[in-house]
């Protein structure tokens, strides 16, 4: 027989760790001052302008 506990723990643990390191990215993005955000914002919307054609 195949014993499934320990491969399905490691996949609930993988999972966990993803998780973990979503939060983290999340934590970085809300430090990223007003000011940088608009101006990325801007940056967006001018190569937006010149690259992305209406459809």
């Amino acid at each position: 027989t195949i014993d499934n506990s320990s491969s399905s723990t490691t996949i609930i643990d993988q999972t966990l760790s993803l998780n973990t390191n979503e939060t983290s990215q999340l934590t970085l993005l809300s430090q990223i001052s007003d000011k940088t955000k608009a101006c990325v914002l801007s940056l967006i919307k001018e190569l937006g302008k010149h690259y992305i054609k209406p459809m």
